[in-house]
């Protein structure tokens, strides 16, 4: 059976790094593929709209080709539908494909889809929006921002490094109020990730014990804590030995409530999802995807 595949590329990803591989990855696939359509949209919206429009047509396979903030889109465009989604990780952060077993190298990554097994895995919802990976508010969510406002430099982890670096020169710490189905919290922090995936900001390790498709949210807070106490924890954070850290809090919920004096910035992969307050749920097995979800 001839699969139907759609290849949304974004031209903009890694700085316009992307744009000098698509034309290889394009006749790779069409190799394989040989009717696959293949579009470059100017926009996250443009890129949303062409993947639910995919959907609705019946393709079996759309092939996200950027990054997490491409894939973002397409995720909620996808969740819900038959049809599959590939990423091929052409970002700064790429935590989606890493969190699916995807090689990072691009070539690697199709490669590795042309064989990879079809998995279902949660997301969750956030108001009107889905994510894939981590949602968080503060320290980090503010780092987000930072880094996605810079340009082509620095790529991957060194990105997210410099920007929380930047970030924490001038960082007071937020009051956050969390009612779960499990655990209750109210204090000042420095973070809050709420996850649904490992990883998040290229490859930091703030849910080692996360998995996509296991129907939970790993919640990780870091409490107030000094500037220097921040930066000697953050190796642990990096590697994932954390958890048992003074100032650090981790368990498990499957329903999140959050809120914040001022309306503080709710980041979904790397996307501002919205402001609290906010209900974060899982959505269990609504997204299906090429990859290894545990």
């Amino acid at each position: 059976m001839t699969l139907k595949v759609l290849l949304l590329a974004n031209q903009e990803a890694a700085g316009g790094r992307a744009a000098r591989l698509l034309p290889r990855l394009r006749d790779f696939f069409r190799a394989y593929f040989p009717g696959l359509e293949y579009v470059h949209p100017a926009n996250a919206g443009k890129v949303r709209r062409l993947a639910t429009e995919a959907a609705a047509a019946g393709f079996d396979r759309v092939l996200v080709a950027g990054g997490d903030g491409t894939a973002h889109a397409v995720v909620n465009a996808l969740r819900g539908t038959e049809t599959v989604l590939g990423v091929l990780p052409l970002g700064h952060g790429n935590d989606l494909a890493r969190a699916l077993g995807i090689p990072l190298e691009p070539m690697a990554a199709a490669e590795f889809l042309l064989r990879a097994p079809v998995t279902a895995i949660d997301l969750v919802r956030a108001g009107e929006e889905s994510y894939a990976c981590v949602a968080s508010v503060g320290l980090d969510a503010e780092t987000n921002r930072r880094a996605n406002a810079w340009g082509s430099w620095p790529r991957g982890h060194a990105r997210y490094l410099l920007a929380g670096l930047r970030t924490l020169l001038s960082y007071r710490p937020v009051r956050v109020e969390m009612v779960t189905d499990s655990e209750e919290f109210s204090g000042e922090v420095m973070w809050v990730a709420v996850a649904n995936a490992p990883y998040y900001g290229g490859g930091l390790r703030i849910a080692p014990e996360a998995a996509l498709d296991d129907g939970i949210l790993d919640i990780c807070i870091l409490e107030r804590m000094s500037r220097r106490k921040m930066l000697a924890l953050y190796p642990q954070l990096r590697k994932g030995s954390h958890l048992c850290a003074s100032r650090v809090r981790y368990f498990r919920a499957c329903r999140v409530e959050l809120r914040a004096p001022f309306g503080a910035a709710l980041f979904g992969d790397g996307e501002l999802l919205g402001r609290l307050p906010v209900e974060l749920r899982v959505e269990p097995a609504v997204l299906r995807v090429l990859g290894r979800a545990g």
